[in-house]
């Protein structure tokens, strides 16, 4: 019984060191979201993307939404292929892309689904449980 929980540990704390989306400095890997919505934008002298991702956080500014390393940088997203491959090596899988448009322009939308992962089958109480690094 003992090895069997410390598989488990061992595994959920490979599983937390792999799966790493951050949202304003918050892994969104750890959220009890399922989906997530990431609409990509660039600058002027921009090399790249900035990606803005919706998992249903209080938004109170758009810095609540712009993809962060875990030291709060905006990360720079090379190509919406780039977007795809970095969600999918973190765990989340491709849905669709629904566009958007009004008096601005038209944006896409790229929707993704959390795999099913430990962190997604545990309840709020067994995440609780787990000690926390």
């Amino acid at each position: 019984m003992k090895a069997f929980t410390l598989l488990i540990i061992t595994s959920f704390f490979v599983f937390v060191a792999n799966a790493q989306v951050f949202v304003n400095q918050t892994n969104i890997n750890l959220e009890p979201a399922t989906y997530c919505s990431v609409r990509l934008g660039s600058g002027l002298f921009m090399n790249g993307y900035h990606a803005f991702v919706d998992y249903g956080q209080s938004v109170q500014n758009s810095r609540n939404r712009v993809m962060t390393d875990e030291y709060g940088e905006k990360m720079v997203l090379h190509s919406k292929i780039h977007l795809l491959n970095f969600m999918a090596s973190n765990g989340w899988k491709f849905v669709e892309v629904l566009e958007d448009s009004d008096e601005d322009g038209t944006s896409f939308n790229y929707v993704f689904r959390k795999e099913d992962t430990l962190i997604t089958k545990l309840s709020m109480e067994e995440w609780d449980c787990i000690p926390q690094l």
